[in-house]
């Protein structure tokens, strides 16, 4: 081989390895995970949505037993792009049925803990900003207000 083209595999070559280090630019830059309260409380089993203030790619997680969640844009891509975002939460589900090896489970609905403005992306008033890197962000809610007669 002659030293130009040697020259042109090692740069192909270093080009290659770093588009590998880097990425394409399509990977969530921030990580975010944090714990979602009730009163003071851990709030399980509750759905959090980031929807981007402006155009750009919605964040979903989901709360555990302790509050906990972690966002991702998608199944297999954790983490959420970097921007401003209105946060809904929400803990109602509709009954449904789960079939396990031939028997049939139902799992009851769940009713609405978290106030309603806070479910919907047009009522929100929670916002937050999301920067590149790991963060936590965390939530301390109150119960929604009880019904007036």
């Amino acid at each position: 081989m002659s030293n130009f083209v040697k020259k042109i595999f090692c740069s192909i070559s270093v080009l290659v390895v770093l588009i590998l280090i880097l990425g394409c630019g399509n990977a969530a830059s921030g990580r975010v995970s944090g714990v979602v309260k009730l009163d003071g409380k851990p709030l399980p089993d509750a759905a959090i949505n980031f929807y981007p203030s402006e155009t750009g790619t919605p964040a979903v997680g989901m709360t555990d037993a302790n509050g906990r969640f972690e966002l991702a844009v998608s199944h297999s891509m954790k983490g959420v792009f970097a921007g401003k975002y209105k946060v809904t939460i929400s803990t109602v589900r509709a009954e449904q049925e789960v079939y396990d090896a031939g028997n049939t489970k139902i799992i009851p609905a769940v009713p609405e803990y978290v106030d309603e403005k806070l479910t919907n992306p047009d009522t929100t008033d929670l916002f937050k900003e999301v920067k590149s890197g790991k963060q936590e962000i965390n939530f301390d809610l109150q119960s929604k207000p009880a019904q007036e007669n």
